[in-house]
């Protein structure tokens, strides 16, 4: 299971993650403790941006910080500018993996690239 890093080292993976999914997977990772998997899988209704929350697998909510949910937005934006009419059944998608709704949402390979 991860160890959530401290909010304030978040700044410096930040600078390191070179776009808006690469850094709120870093986020959600690192800070808040996800599991890769349950990152992996996460659909796109559990992220509700008009309250700084994240449900994981319905287990328990994730309450996002201030910079991660500005975090969640930038990529919630930058998805919808690459592929505006694109809905998934996954939050976090690739190029490969936005117009198949079969799994995997992104590859592990993909994820261990961000972290």
């Amino acid at each position: 299971m991860p160890v959530p890093i401290p909010t304030a080292w978040l700044h410096g993976l930040d600078d390191r993650a070179g776009t808006p999914m690469a850094k709120f997977v870093v986020a959600l990772v690192g800070v808040h403790g996800l599991g890769r998997r349950e990152t992996r899988h996460l659909p796109p209704a559990d992220l509700d941006l008009s309250r700084p929350t994240a449900r994981q697998e319905l287990r328990h909510t994730v309450y996002l910080d201030e910079p991660t949910h500005a975090l969640a937005n930038g990529w919630v934006r930058d998805h919808h500018q690459r592929w505006p009419l694109m809905a998934t059944l996954y939050l976090l998608v690739s190029q490969q993996t936005v117009a198949d709704d079969r799994p995997p949402p992104v590859s592990a390979m993909v994820m261990n690239g961000f972290l």
